[in-house]
C-alpha cells in the first residue's frame, strides 16, 4: 500500500471566533496542483444559544429538525460542510427543486451521489482530473465534520465552509479549520 504524504501551508487554514451572519465563509483558494484536499476542524459553536446545546465539528447528531432549516438535510444539524465554488451567498438547500438542473434529461433522474463517494469520484474515460470534473462538484456542498478527504477540482476556485443550519446568526465560540493536499494517484 503507496503512503500518502500531506503538505499544510501555515496559510492553508481558517480560524473565526464571533458572531457569524453569512452563509459561508471562503477558507482558502483551492489548490490546482493537488488531487486530493483533506479537511480537519475543531471547535465549538451554538445554532440558537439558550435553546440548542452547544456543536462540534460533527453537529448535533439525533436532533430532528426540519430539512428546510438544513443547508444539506441528510447531514447533522450544526456540522460543519464544504464546498469548492459557487458564492459565499448562497444559502438555499440543495433539496429544493430545480436547483443544479442538468442539461440531459435522463440525468435528472439519476440522483447525485454524495462528492466523496466511490461513485461521484470515478474518472470519465479520458478524463485528465484524476477524480471528479469541476463541473460535477462546483457549488456542490459536501460533509466535512472533524475530518474529511475530497478530490479537488482542476478549475480555480475558492473553498468555503459553513455552519449546516440555515438560521443566522450562530454564535461560534471558536472555530478552526486546517487544510492540507496530496497528489494521490491510484496503482
Amino acid at each position: 500500500m503507496p503512503s500518502i504524504i500531506w503538505s499544510h501551508s501555515p496559510d492553508a487554514s481558517l480560524q473565526f471566533k464571533g458572531s457569524l451572519v453569512v452563509p459561508w465563509l471562503k477558507a482558502i483558494e483551492c489548490p490546482t496542483d493537488a488531487t486530493h484536499l483533506r479537511i480537519e476542524a475543531t471547535g465549538e459553536w451554538q445554532l440558537m444559544p439558550g435553546v440548542l446545546a452547544k456543536c462540534d465539528p460533527d453537529g448535533l447528531v439525533g436532533l430532528r429538525v426540519t430539512s428546510d432549516q438544513l443547508l444539506m438535510p441528510d447531514v447533522p444539524a450544526g456540522a460543519l460542510i464544504g464546498k469548492f465554488g459557487g458564492s459565499s451567498a448562497s444559502a438555499t438547500p440543495i433539496s429544493v427543486p430545480g436547483l443544479n438542473v442538468p442539461a440531459n434529461p435522463q440525468q435528472a433522474q439519476q440522483p447525485e451521489p454524495p462528492l466523496g463517494s466511490p461513485a461521484s469520484t470515478s474518472v470519465p474515460a479520458g478524463s485528465p482530473s484524476g477524480g471528479s470534473s469541476a463541473a460535477s462538484i462546483t457549488g456542490r456542498p459536501f460533509p466535512i465534520g472533524s475530518s474529511c478527504i475530497v478530490p479537488i477540482p482542476r478549475a480555480p476556485c475558492f473553498v468555503y465552509v459553513a455552519l449546516n443550519w440555515v438560521g443566522r446568526p450562530v454564535k461560534v465560540e471558536t472555530v478552526e479549520v486546517k487544510f492540507s493536499t496530496t497528489n494521490f494517484s491510484a496503482p
